[in-house]
Parts: structure tokens; C-alpha cells; sequence
């Protein structure tokens, strides 16, 4: 006699609480035959640089098999520590490896929030942070952000009426899903905000090297010790070897790593050897993410060009200095759910502005990513978009 049980009985609160990605189930209607999609973040597939990572996992294989096979240390192999150290300019012991910066997020949530314990975001927020936190059974508290990033004078604010965040969540560049960059001001008030309260700033950065305009500003780890920064190489390099990394305090990070070895021991000795073998080529790297935001800069042109000029007044958006995003807000009364259903319809997809928070700037806006599709693919998306928009009029 067999028992079923029921998930009721087995399944934890977490795990009967836990939500699927929304832009992970919309990836799925994107496969769909005659679909262009601007609603995954996903790297332009011939920005992969698939002969050099065969070359180089050839290169170690060949060299060092034994090594990249095995098992290794949780906190990372000591070469790629020391690796992105140097690329990123701090010390090796404030390195940790993990798979994947989404990992990254969720380890530091495990490690700074118990449930009931405050997490603030920007409005709107990367979808996957949300996940991280809610998931630990965090009190997600959301602060307004705009161009300019967080709006750190509201957070002054409630910080001054009693708020007691255990940790502030930013995307300091080309934020996912606005494409918009913490200015320097409030890189400063942050810090500032984070030394007097005494919470953890989690500066999430996976987009920083892929500028093509304005000034590179100094990541919010060199204003405070308050800080950890997340970085991964799926934006600059491959997706596909889910390698990322954490540079911040030791005792954020040695809890982190014993988080991590009772979730996957490490992350894959191999992909970590050919990441490492990636970065040591600096001529390589550089030259890669050189051509990056050339064809990003190109494709971030043409589709914001064929945007305004398809969609005029009925649309509001920055254009992009970097990244990956467009953030489109409605100025005729469309709805985010109406326009994501009206362009689905015209063989389009978006992501809605409401799977990432709620309120007015949600509600009427949709996330647009520009690198994904080639330029002729891009243009055939804006006119599929500007057919849409009028059905998404209430």
C-alpha cells in the first residue's frame, strides 16, 4: 500500500510561499514560433565568445585536469580570487566566489535576514532580489527611486521616523529593471546613511563595465565598510559558466561561505578554472567587453530612435549611457498588464512593470531589453510595439 502525501504536510512555509519568477514563466511564451522578445535579460548570443572559452577550457584541461575536475574550496579557487581582485581593485581576502551573483543575493539574505527583519529596495527592484528576500520571510519595505537611482532623502527620512532596515538592496548601474545609476550624491548620502544606522548596503553590479557614455563612478564599497558588492561574469563574458562573485567585510562573507557549502559545497572547479584563464588574458577581456558596448551602444541607438519616432508623446524614457534596459512609461493611460497582453498579442514580449513592485511607476511602465535581438529584429520589435500600444489604452 502505497501513501501519497500531501504538500500540505511535507512542504515547508517557504517553500509553499515561494513564487516562480514571473520573467521566467514569460520566457517560456517567448518560445513560442514568430515571438521577438525584449523580456529576458539575456546577452546578444554572438557577444558568447565560444572559441575563446573552448580554447581555454582545452588549455586547462590539458594543463591541469586533476585540479578543475575536483573538488575545491567553497570560498573559491585562490587564482580567481586573486584574479578579480585585481580587475576590481581590492583585496583577495575580501573575495568569495559563487555561482552566479543570483546566489550571491540569496546567500546574503540567508546570512543578514531572519523573518520579520526589514530589507529595503528601490521602486521598482530587480525581480530576483525580491525572490532572495521575501523567500528568507524579510519585510520587503520599497523606497521611490527615478533616474538618479534610490532616492536616499526619502530613506533620511524614514530612517529619522524609525525605519531599521538590516540591509538596503541597490543596482548601482544600469539598473535592472530602469537602466537608471545611483548618482554620485546619493552614492555618499548612502554610505553615509549606513554608517549612522548600521545597515548592510548590498550594491549589486552586474552591468558597471558596460558604459558607453557619461563617467564611471566609484562602487559604494570604497565610501563604506558597510557594504558588499556583488559581480558576475554572465553580462561581460557567457551566462553559461554561472560564475560570480562577493567583495565585501570578512564577517559577512566567512558566514556566507558556510551557508554555501551546505547548499552546493562549491561552485564548479571548472567553470571557475575557465573563468579564471578568461580574466588572466586582460588584452582578451578587455577587447571582449570593448566589443560589448560598441554593439550595445548601436542596438541601444536604433531601438530608441525607432521608439520615438513610432511611438512619440505616447512614451517616456531615458536614453541609455549602458546595460542592457529600457524602462518605457506610459504618458496616454496604458497600463503595464494591458500593454504587456497587447504587444503578446502582436508577437511581441515585454516584462510589466508590475512584477517589480507596485505603485504608479510600475503600473505604467514595461522593461525592454535592447541587447538580445540583432538591429533588424530590434526595429521589427518597435513597429510590432507601436502596433500594440493603442489596444493597451484603457
Amino acid at each position: 500500500m502505497h501513501t501519497h502525501l500531501a504538500a500540505s504536510s511535507v512542504l515547508s512555509h517557504r517553500a509553499r510561499a515561494s513564487q516562480s519568477s514571473v520573467i521566467r514563466e514569460l520566457l517560456k511564451l517567448t518560445e513560442q514560433p514568430g515571438i521577438l522578445s525584449l523580456a529576458g535579460g539575456l546577452p546578444n548570443v554572438d557577444l558568447l565568445p565560444a572559441g575563446k572559452i573552448t580554447e581555454v577550457a582545452e588549455a586547462v584541461l590539458s594543463a591541469s585536469a586533476s585540479s578543475a575536475l575536483q573538488y575545491s574550496p567553497t570560498e573559491g579557487l585562490g587564482d580567481l580570487r586573486s584574479a578579480v581582485a585585481t580587475r576590481y581593485q581590492c583585496d583577495v581576502g575580501e573575495v568569495r566566489i559563487t555561482t552566479g551573483s543570483q546566489q550571491g543575493l540569496d546567500l546574503i539574505g540567508r546570512v543578514c535576514l531572519d523573518p520579520g527583519d526589514v530589507a529595503v529596495v528601490e521602486a521598482p527592484s530587480y525581480l530576483g532580489a525580491l525572490q532572495a528576500f521575501g523567500a528568507c520571510g524579510a519585510e520587503i519595505v520599497a523606497v521611490e527611486g527615478d533616474q538618479d537611482g534610490l532616492r536616499t532623502g526619502s530613506l533620511g527620512s524614514q530612517l529619522a521616523a524609525g525605519l531599521r532596515p538590516k540591509l538596503v538592496y541597490v543596482v548601482s548601474n544600469f539598473a535592472n529593471p530602469t537602466g537608471s545609476t545611483l548618482s554620485w550624491e546619493r552614492r555618499v548620502e548612502l554610505a553615509t546613511l549606513a554608517d549612522r544606522y548600521g545597515f548592510l548596503i548590498v550594491e549589486d553590479d552586474p552591468y558597471g563595465e558596460i558604459r558607453w557614455s557619461g563617467e564611471a563612478l566609484a562602487p559604494m564599497r570604497t565610501l563604506t565598510e558597510n557594504c558588499v558588492t556583488l559581480g558576475s561574469a554572465s553580462k561581460i563574458l557567457a551566462p553559461g559558466l554561472r560564475v560570480g562573485w562577493c567583495i565585501g567585510p570578512s564577517w559577512c562573507l566567512d558566514a556566507m561561505t558556510r551557508l554555501k557549502q551546505a547548499t552546493d559545497l562549491h561552485t564548479s572547479s571548472l567553470d571557475q578554472s575557465i573563468l579564471c584563464g578568461l580574466l588572466d588574458d586582460r588584452v582578451f577581456v578587455d577587447g571582449h567587453v570593448a566589443k560589448v558596448i560598441a554593439r550595445y551602444r548601436g542596438q541601444a541607438a536604433i531601438f530608441s530612435t525607432a521608439l520615438r519616432e513610432l511611438l512619440g508623446d505616447q512614451v517616456s524614457f531615458a536614453d541609455p549611457q549602458g546595460g542592457m534596459f529600457l524602462w518605457l512609461t506610459a504618458l496616454d493611460g496604458s497600463g503595464s498588464t494591458r500593454i504587456f497582453e497587447a504587444a503578446l498579442s502582436n508577437r511581441v514580449a515585454v516584462v510589466p512593470g508590475t512584477a517589480f513592485g507596485s505603485g504608479a511607476r510600475c503600473e505604467q511602465s514595461v522593461r525592454v531589453c535592447f541587447a538580445t535581438l540583432n538591429e533588424a529584429d530590434l526595429l521589427t520589435a518597435a513597429q510590432r510595439l507601436a502596433q500594440a500600444w493603442p489596444q493597451s489604452r484603457p
